[in-house]
Order: C-alpha cells, then structure tokens, then sequence
C-alpha cells in the first residue's frame, strides 16, 4: 500500500511538473509580443503631446546655422496625426500693412514661416511623418516623407533628421523642442 501512495504521489508529481512547464512555455510565447506591444505605445503615448520650439539648427550643403533665439513654433502629436508649425529665423518677424502690402514685405513675413500636417508612424527611435496639407505644395506631393530619430528625455524631444523627400536643397531642420502639455 506505501508502495502505491508514493507511486501515485510521484505520478501526481510529474503531472504538476509538466503542468508549470506547459505554463512556462506558453507564458514564453505571449510575453515578448506583450512586452513590445507596451513598448511601443509607451514611445507612441510619451510622443504624444505639444512641443514649444526651443532650439533648431539647419543645414543645407555644406553650410549650418545653429538658432537658439528660435522664433515661435509648436509640434503637436495626437495618437497618429501631428501638426507642425515653427518659423525658421531668428528674430521676431516684420508686420505686414494690412493696406497694399509689397511683395518684399509679404515674403519677408510668409518665407521663414514652414507649417505641415499629416499623419505619422514610430519604428523604434524612427519617427516618420507623412505631410498631407502644408503651406508648400512640394512637401505635400503625394508620397511624401520626413523621417527623424527622436529620444525623449524628460521634458525634452530631439528630432534629428535621418531622409526628406520633401525639402529642396537640404534636410529639415534639427529640432530641440520642450513639452507644453
């Protein structure tokens, strides 16, 4: 009889071993794509937000200018469309008369201004947007795309060009950008 209760013991034994093991296994197999899952939407929702320009640099061939005084500029990511607004000079820009403005003063106020809208997605540190209304018809050509590697650190986002097909005779600019909200 002790003889059969430690059989049926070790049997009930080694059901519950392959039991945990078949537990284990499978927790294996959704874990990783759980994990990831995660992973991106905490890179998706920390994205998320409004973004006051705080700095940005541009270059175009060989040339680069580095603005810390940036002018106005706001970066707005919803779930999977942003906005996109910021000046690109340094200094305030010069009123237009609101009666007979002259060409050179409507360029000097409407040029620096760049303003895109559209939707986007992240690839791990790749941010890809992808214009569908913009104040320069070229950016907005079907097709079109800027893509950035971004980090996020704190209340600070670094967007640093990686490919444009959208801006003539260089990359877009590299962006330090501070939250808002």
């Amino acid at each position: 009889m002790k003889t059969s209760l430690i059989v049926v013991a070790c049997v009930a034994a080694l059901a519950v071993l392959v039991s945990v093991q078949s537990v284990v296994a499978q927790a294996k197999k959704v874990v990783p794509s759980k994990v990831e899952a995660q992973v991106k939407e905490v890179t998706q929702g920390t994205l998320q937000g409004a973004w006051k320009v705080t700095e940005f640099s541009t270059s175009i061939s060989s040339a680069s200018k580095i603005t810390t005084t940036a002018q106005p500029g706001i970066f707005i990511f919803t779930k999977k469309h942003y906005s996109i607004m910021f000046l690109s000079i340094d200094k305030p820009r010069p009123e237009v008369p609101i009666k007979n403005p002259t060409d050179a003063q409507k360029v000097a106020a409407w040029e620096p201004l760049s303003a895109n809208s559209g939707s986007y997605e992240i690839k791990g540190t790749t941010l890809t947007t992808h214009p569908m209304i913009a104040k320069n018809p070229a950016v907005m050509k079907p097709g079109a795309f800027v893509t950035y590697d971004f980090k996020i650190q704190g209340n600070t986002l670094l967007l640093t060009p990686k490919e444009s097909n959208t801006v003539p005779g260089g990359n877009p600019p590299t962006f330090n950008l501070l939250r808002l909200e």
